[in-house]
């Protein structure tokens, strides 16, 4: 009896302890790890310049994930800009090729990021299938005649425009879609200032997203609202970050 009573007891503690060591783990498993203990994924800065495997010059923005630049190429058969977004080490956006060229494609591009080297992952028809990041020259390419566009036409502001901050912007609009190549007028050297701008156009309201690109030594940002005054003339009606122009006549 007194064997029989001890297995008892025994049993019972063996039970005990066995829900005190589960409950003690299902705790452990409901612990919460402090934020700052968490690692997050930084996204490589890639704004600078970059010679692209087409011998184009590549003038790359990173603001925060949204990626900008102007491409041309140094003889003017194409000029184009891109607005795309950075995901990890990944970029997805799309071209437009604008009038100070003479090449009108647009398309969607995928790229990957290795370090100072951008390799195309998607872009049929698109030439630069390598971007490698460089030391910028000290002579880039000014300004150009029109490559293509028209005049006089209200519908259509595709052109070669100049405004009242003593610049040229090359202006394409494909249905309801605007966006521009614009910068400083020079002879020789480097641009003050060279921004590209995307948007959308309403009737005769224009709203725009711009940034500078460093062709140019300025580094703003911000938002446009133009109003289409005639077929050839833009008025600025709204602006953030340090825009300079005004008044664009075609």
């Amino acid at each position: 009896m007194k064997v029989t009573k001890l297995l008892s007891t025994l049993q019972v503690s063996l039970l005990l302890i066995g829900t005190i060591l589960f409950f003690t783990n299902c705790e452990r498993d409901e612990e919460i790890i402090p934020e700052n203990t968490i690692k997050s994924v930084s996204i490589p800065n890639i704004s600078g310049y970059y010679t692209g495997s087409d011998k184009g010059h590549y003038y790359i923005k990173q603001i925060d994930n949204n990626i900008f630049w102007m491409g041309e190429d140094p003889t003017g058969i194409w000029v184009n800009i891109f607005r795309g977004t950075l995901v990890g080490n990944k970029i997805s956006g799309i071209f437009y090729d604008v009038p100070k060229g003479r090449n009108r494609g647009f398309r969607e591009l995928e790229f990957v990021v290795n370090g100072n080297v951008i390799n195309k992952t998607y872009g049929p028809g698109f030439g630069g299938n390598v971007l490698t990041k460089s030391v910028k020259p000290n002579d880039l390419p000014g300004e150009r005649p029109q490559g293509f566009g028209t005049k006089d036409n209200i519908n259509d502001l595709t052109g070669k425009w100049k405004a009242n901050d003593r610049g040229t912007y090359y202006i394409r609009q494909i249905g309801d879609r605007v966006v521009w190549f614009g910068e400083q007028d020079y002879t020789s050297g480097r641009p003050v200032w060279s921004n590209v701008a995307f948007g959308t156009r309403v009737e005769d309201t224009i709203t725009l997203e711009w940034a500078d690109v460093p062709k140019g030594r300025n580094g703003g940002s911000g938002q446009l609202t133009l109003t289409v005054d005639d077929a050839n003339q833009l008025s600025r009606i709204r602006v953030s970050g340090g825009f300079g122009g005004s008044r664009w006549k075609r």
